[in-house]
């Protein structure tokens, strides 16, 4: 009998909200007073229809904004609540997010000034390295494909097709092989991306063909083999500050924010003191 009078007691609402308002007020004791005002200025009511409109697309109408800051003022409370009550605490969820929203609002408070002209040059000096163009070569290929005719047939037919490169007519070679599903010729690329599109194998090769505008091969790829032709060697060379000026100001920029924000940690980590305690 007691326990089914405890089931309608715990089921009847009023009960409910009667517990649940002990429990707020019990917890109003523990934590002490807030100011219970929730502001709603011109401001907020600015920043919640530029959300709408980012969302909708539109306007938002005055039902829709009476919405938005009934909507601002429930999220309001239970977020005050939340802290009262302590949810905050121990959940690395919440202290991440705090953390990041810290770091990128000292990101915005320490945006450096625009470089003068002697700070440009001698970042550029010093960071000389970054703004070095490499290598870089041009060449045109005839492809025969490993899936198609398999891989040593692939080789064997472009080996033989080698010896009727270079006779008239001279862009005959760009009927010959098989369908590519790139280009048949690149234009002043680096090993990296040489390799990025044919593969380690195929860029190491080339990049040890000394031979210009002659016909050479088989060079193996991921795709097959295929006789080359070398357009063109460009070498290293560093870029003048002129050709570089938009990146090492960039680059400038960069830099001066991270040492601005490092600087600002370290502001703050000189007011605490880490402890380490272990246990016996």
């Amino acid at each position: 009998m007691n326990r089914s009078w405890l089931v309608r007691v715990l089921r009847d609402p009023l009960t409910v909200f009667v517990v649940l308002g002990a429990l707020v007020f019990a917890v109003d004791a523990m934590v002490g007073e807030d100011d219970p005002r929730i502001v709603i200025d011109d401001a907020t009511l600015a920043r919640l229809a530029d959300q709408w409109r980012a969302q909708a697309g539109r306007e938002p109408t005055p039902e829709e904004i009476e919405a938005l800051v009934g909507d601002h003022v429930r999220e309001e409370i239970l977020y005050r609540e939340a802290l009262r009550m302590g949810l905050d605490r121990d959940d690395v969820i919440v202290r991440r997010r705090l953390a990041q929203k810290l770091a990128f609002l000292s990101e915005d408070l320490t945006v450096p000034d625009e470089p003068a002209e002697d700070a440009l040059g001698a970042y550029y000096a010093s960071h000389r390295d970054r703004y070095r163009l490499p290598d870089r070569m041009s060449f045109s290929h005839v492809y025969f494909s490993a899936e198609r005719r398999g891989a040593d047939a692939a080789r064997a037919d472009a080996k033989a097709e080698l010896s009727t490169l270079g006779e008239p007519p001279p862009d005959a070679w760009r009927t010959l092989g098989d369908p590519f599903i790139l280009s048949r010729s690149y234009a002043e690329r680096t090993v990296q991306e040489v390799q990025d599109l044919f593969g380690r194998e195929f860029a190491e090769t080339l990049a040890g063909l000394d031979t210009l505008a002659e016909w050479q091969g088989p060079v193996a790829s991921a795709y097959g083999s295929h006789l080359v032709r070398i357009e063109a060697r460009i070498p290293a060379r560093d870029l003048a500050l002129d050709e570089a000026r938009d990146r090492v100001r960039d680059d400038y920029l960069v830099d001066a924010r991270k040492s601005a924000n490092e600087a600002f940690y370290r502001a703050l980590r000189e007011r605490y003191r880490v402890e380490r305690v272990t246990e016996d």
